[in-house]
Parts: structure tokens; C-alpha cells; sequence
């Protein structure tokens, strides 16, 4: 592992990429339970920074970001978004016909994602919904929970709402937010003026607004960020493109050879693959596999069924597992009714569906989301702890294996 890679994982905060990247250069200086022990000490400093100051929640309430305290959901900070002129009152406005909150489990059964659980909201020990990397996640774990979910379990949400901690359902009101730990910047979308609106976190500000969707169309679907940090990319509700912005907030349209829409894109786990779910014609699906340096075309997957956003709201679910070796995704088919939901779960490198999960019609979810690792504040590291503790690694054993 190169040195910068590490430093990356190191300012990410993520424990399990360092162990990893650690055992892979050092594995042959240090005894086998010397990464164990650190990765504890490490561990424990994480569970007592966070008791002492745990992360603010982002939540869009009204008009307004908010930084909420993660158990009391007192307002910590406010960022107020900007109005459009003439823009309706947001309760006049329904993005979303689903009401309720339903939660299905997920048991990994060798290489397929099985539904096992169907949580309702009394069921639920942790309120509110947190985001991590490019995926969103489900925070289980506190003690004296009514049910205590094992980890590393995948689940289906369709809608989470608390009315302590008002985290928005993704498409609920007129605004989605992405943001991820490790970026420290985070965008909301205004899905009635088509603008994206890029947010510094500390301090909270409004830094540019991007007009990306014209008034005919307005809408922005959805936004994922490079593990670098390098760009963002972003779908709309526009035919054949969509848009990346930069770290110098250049923002450019990419062009695709195809009339469909760009529903939803995915990252793979490097950053260096983008996955399209592109709505063609007859609302069939197709799956494009692009390069980042010159999004080049590297395949396409055309998948059996036809999209629900045919039928609802163009931004149809679309997921990449957190260890980048699968993607799911729902389909339509008339089989055996009219539009039964399918999900599937596709290899990506490949594009073959190695599973499919028929849903009653009442279990479509409105959004797919996976259990994942914790991220824990940049300044617990391993290698000080492993430099430190006795276990005889000096500077130049640390130089040695991580030189080019």
C-alpha cells in the first residue's frame, strides 16, 4: 500500500482500512496479535471521544440546514438554504405517495443478500438515519435496545422518520441531502429550483449554488462523491448526461450516446468506475459502466424488467454493496402480477444477477441502505499505537515498508 493511500485512511478515520493497509506492509515485523490489540486500544479512544462529544446529526427542517445533537435533537447550528422566487409552499408539494416506516433485514447466506426481518418503527432501537461514504446506514447498537440487530446486516429502508430528530425521508419535501464523514463538505439539493447548493461543514456556510436542471425540468436525482474527494457527481432529470463538479468547483455536463435518462449513479469503492442505472426506451434498464479520467463506456448491463420511475418518481433505487463487489437495484416485471418488484443483486464487475428477491408490492422500498463501519475522529491512528507499544517496529522498519 502506498504511503498517501494510508494517509488517506488515516484522515477518513477508518480503522479497518489502516488495520488492513498495515497488515499488508508490516505484517512480517510485528506478532500476530499486535494489530488485534491496537485496533481495541483504538477502539475504546473512539467509544469515550465520541461519549465525550458525539457528532453533530445534519438534518433539513423548513428552509433551513440544522446540526442537531445526536440524543437530545437540540439545534446546534443553523444554515439558512435560499429561497426562489415564486417557490411553492413545500406543503403543497408531495414528492412521495408512501406513508409509514417499515425497515426489512438482510442476512448474508454466502454471496446473497437473503430479506430475513420486518422491523416496524416500535421495533426500532435507534431513531434517525446517518450517512456514511456514499451509502446511507442504519446506527444500531445502544444498549437496552428492544432488539439488538446483529452487525454487518444490510437492511431496506422505506422511510425513516422521528419526530425528536426530524431526519427527512430522501423524498419527502423539496431538498435531499448528501454528505459523507470524510468530505468536508457536504451538498443539498433543491429539487423545486434544480439547484445544487455546496456546503462547507466547519464553519457551517453556503459556499456556491449550481443552477444544474433547467425550469422545465427540475429536478437533481442524486449526487454521490469521489472517495478522493475529487469530484461530485450529479443525475438529474435531464436525458443523456449527467453532471461532475471538481474541487476547484468547476462544473462541467458530460454527454452520454444514449436518449435515456440517468436515474441514479453509483461509485465504485476506488473511484476509479461509475455505475449509471439509465432508463431507455420502453422504461427498460440499463446498467452503464463508465471510467473517471475520460468516462469512456466500459460495459453495459441490460437487465430483465422495466424502471419504477416509469410510473413514479424518476429516481430509482440503485446501490453498491459497501465491500464494491455487487450492486442492487429494483425492476418492474408483469410477472406474477403487473409491476412486482424484483430486487436484484448484480456482480459488478461482470453484470450477471446472481439473486433475485420477489417483494409483495408493499414492501417496495424507497430506499436502499447498508449497516458500515464507524468512522472514528482522524486523530486516533494505528500506527503510533503500533510504533509505541512495544512491539519493535522503529522509523526505519515504518520507512522500509512503505517506500515506493
Amino acid at each position: 500500500m502506498h504511503w498517501r493511500q494510508y494517509q488517506r485512511f488515516e484522515q477518513r478515520g477508518d480503522l479497518e482500512k489502516q488495520a488492513e493497509g498495515l497488515r499488508i506492509a508490516l505484517g512480517q515485523r510485528l506478532p500476530s496479535s499486535a494489530l488485534q490489540e491496537v485496533l481495541q486500544l483504538a477502539r475504546q479512544s473512539a467509544a469515550q471521544a465520541e461519549q465525550k462529544q458525539p457528532a453533530p446529526v445534519i438534518a433539513i427542517q423548513d428552509h433551513s440546514v440544522h446540526y442537531l445533537h445526536p440524543t437530545t435533537g437540540e439545534i446546534l447550528n443553523t444554515l439558512e438554504l435560499p429561497r426562489e422566487a415564486g417557490q411553492k409552499n413545500e406543503q403543497l408539494i408531495n414528492w412521495s405517495h408512501f406513508n409509514g416506516s417499515h425497515v426489512m433485514g438482510m442476512d448474508n447466506q454466502g454471496n446473497q443478500l437473503i430479506p430475513k426481518d420486518r422491523l416496524s418503527s416500535r421495533d426500532l432501537p435507534v431513531p434517525g438515519l446517518r450517512l456514511n461514504s456514499s451509502y446511507a446506514y442504519l446506527s444500531f447498537g445502544l444498549q437496552g435496545s428492544p432488539r439488538h440487530l446483529p452487525p454487518h446486516k444490510s437492511y431496506l429502508c422505506k422511510q425513516w422518520l422521528d419526530p425528536r430528530i426530524p431526519l427527512e425521508n430522501l423524498r419527502s419535501r423539496p431538498y435531499d441531502l448528501f454528505a459523507t464523514p470524510q468530505h468536508p463538505y457536504f451538498v443539498v439539493s433543491d429539487r423545486s429550483a434544480g439547484k445544487l447548493h455546496f456546503i462547507q461543514r466547519n464553519p457551517l456556510k453556503l459556499l456556491r449554488s449550481w443552477p444544474l436542471v433547467q425550469a422545465a425540468q427540475k429536478k437533481i436525482l442524486q449526487t454521490v462523491f469521489h472517495p478522493d474527494g475529487k469530484q461530485v457527481y450529479v443525475s438529474s432529470y435531464q436525458k443523456g448526461a449527467f453532471h461532475v463538479i471538481d474541487r476547484g468547483m468547476a462544473q462541467k455536463r458530460i454527454q452520454l450516446s444514449t436518449p435515456g435518462l440517468v436515474s441514479n449513479l453509483k461509485l465504485s469503492n476506488r473511484g476509479d468506475l461509475l455505475y449509471l442505472y439509465v432508463m431507455g426506451a420502453e422504461d427498460s434498464v440499463e446498467i452503464w459502466v463508465l471510467d473517471t479520467l475520460k468516462y469512456q463506456k466500459q460495459a453495459v448491463y441490460t437487465l430483465e424488467g422495466s424502471a419504477f420511475s416509469a410510473q413514479t418518481d424518476p429516481q430509482d433505487l440503485f446501490e453498491i454493496s459497501p465491500d464494491g463487489k455487487y450492486l442492487l437495484t429494483l425492476v418492474s416485471r408483469n410477472r406474477p402480477n403487473l409491476f412486482s418488484p424484483y430486487l436484484l443483486q448484480i456482480e459488478a464487475q461482470t453484470g450477471q444477477v446472481i439473486h433475485e428477491t420477489l417483494l409483495k408490492p408493499e414492501e417496495k422500498p424507497l430506499q436502499l441502505a447498508f449497516q458500515a463501519r464507524e468512522l472514528t475522529p482522524p486523530r486516533i491512528r494505528l500506527l503510533p499505537l503500533l510504533a509505541h507499544g512495544g512491539y519493535g517496529l522503529n522509523e526505519a522498519d515504518i520507512q522500509a515498508a512503505f517506500a515506493p
